[in-house]
């Protein structure tokens, strides 16, 4: 068992050394690893001419389509545990460096089992009473196809199921723009809208804070969650759990960033509450900062919030995770998250800036 696990992060880590979707997923990461990927690319051109010379399955750096990588993937899965089962040095080797690399490139491409996730994940037994809390989505939607007000949609739809099984939770969503675009459609679920009004670059941290401002002085704990995440069925046992000995915390180890494919699949089983099946696939980011953070009110005020004076997306999240942590620790659960896919600017020129870099 170890040795599988071991392999399908090696070829997870691998897709993420030849597909530039990974670097859209994340520039900064991509950026931090790019000598690992280098010499992860080495690696496996060398392994397939020790072992498969005439094989086919030679990969070039280029941006993969969801079914290729999904497809490689299985492949470099097939042909390494293959090779590592008549050839104990590889099967240790690859044992080896699946670890390393997974800790130094933090954003290897997952497959994970579809049902499995979907379905309430593992939690120690919550206390009897599971404490209220308070959920705040910063939001803004400036594409033409409105692609983040759908993911918007789905994610609000999963937390309202989960208030159904009986959470004790509010949400308030924020909406930064110049106008007020979504109140209606926010309301409908029953939860909170406040308008962020702003016209310029998205300020995330803005919202937020506009957000948790606006919530009960005697609200105890924020959860402050990206528009497009996705969290177990059993989030609010969860929390209750965590609560017990975490005073803040990421309640997951990592978040998998959706293909278009998946993400499909997913929005659609979740609107209908249909059993999904197959697989779900994108690229993982361990130890993420941001997308989910469970915070208490009084130490989030105590902190000064988040810095406004970030734009965009990324920043905030490690600034505040780093002053949190500093004065009153950050904790992290096991378990992982979901982030669903959604339209990007136009990522021509950034491909072709990517691959000067290689």
């Amino acid at each position: 068992m170890a040795l599988k696990k071991s392999i399908e992060s090696m070829a997870g880590s691998i897709i993420t050394a030849f597909d530039l979707r990974a670097a859209e997923t994340s520039l900064p990461r991509w950026e931090l690893a790019k000598e690992d990927l280098s010499r992860l690319r080495s690696w496996w051109e060398s392994y397939m001419s020790r072992y498969h010379g005439k094989h086919s399955a030679r990969l070039d750096v280029h941006r993969f389509e969801d079914r290729e990588a999904l497809d490689s993937y299985d492949e470099i899965v097939g042909l390494l545990t293959e090779t590592a089962a008549t050839n104990p040095r590889l099967a240790q080797e690859v044992c080896r460096l699946s670890e390393q690399y997974l800790t130094s490139i933090r954003l290897p491409y997952q497959v994970v089992e579809a049902n499995h996730w979907t379905q309430s994940q593992h939690a120690p037994a919550p206390p009897a009473k599971v404490q209220p809390f308070h959920v705040v989505i910063p939001f803004r939607d400036d594409t033409q196809s409105q692609s983040r007000l759908s993911t918007l949609l789905t994610t609000l739809g999963r937390i309202s199921r989960i208030r159904t099984n009986g959470a004790a939770l509010n949400v308030t969503v924020v909406e930064s723009s110049s106008q007020k675009r979504n109140e209606s459609i926010i309301h409908r679920f029953g939860f909170n809208y406040l308008h962020h009004p702003y016209g310029g670059p998205f300020s995330r941290s803005a919202a937020i804070n506009t957000g948790v401002y606006a919530t009960a002085e005697n609200t105890e704990i924020i959860v402050i969650m990206d528009a497009d995440a996705i969290v177990p069925l059993n989030f609010a046992e969860i929390i209750g759990s965590a609560r017990l000995h975490e005073r803040n915390f990421v309640p997951a180890m990592s978040t998998l960033c959706l293909d278009i494919t998946s993400t499909t699949r997913l929005a659609s089983a979740l609107e209908t509450s249909a059993q999904l099946e197959g697989r779900l696939s994108g690229f993982s980011l361990h130890m993420m900062r941001g997308i989910c953070i469970v915070v208490r009110r009084t130490d989030f005020m105590t902190v000064g919030g988040f810095d406004e004076g970030y734009r965009g997306w990324g920043g905030e999240d490690v600034d505040f995770h780093s002053r949190l942590n500093s004065k009153f620790g950050v904790g992290r659960l096991p378990g992982m998250l979901l982030h669903l896919h959604h339209e990007r600017p136009d990522m021509t020129d950034f491909t072709k800036l990517v691959m000067a870099g290689l």
